[in-house]
């Protein structure tokens, strides 16, 4: 038997990243409502992306046949 296909969005890599856009908008928002530049945000914006490009990148890489 074949365990079931799990769903995307409860991969671990997923949630990681998820949970790190919440972190990064978090404290973007809290640092701009402070007086930091706008640089700061663009960083965060970097920070939230990365991890879904190597999502990405791993659900594009061919799948081994058996």
């Amino acid at each position: 038997m074949t365990p079931p296909p799990r769903t995307s969005w409860r991969r671990p890599a997923v949630l990681l990243a998820l949970v790190l856009d919440a972190v990064v908008i978090v404290g973007a928002l809290v640092l701009l409502a402070n007086g930091a530049s706008l640089v700061v945000a663009a960083i965060a914006a970097i920070l939230a992306i990365a991890p879904w490009a190597a999502i990405i990148d791993d659900a594009e890489r061919p799948k081994r046949q058996r």
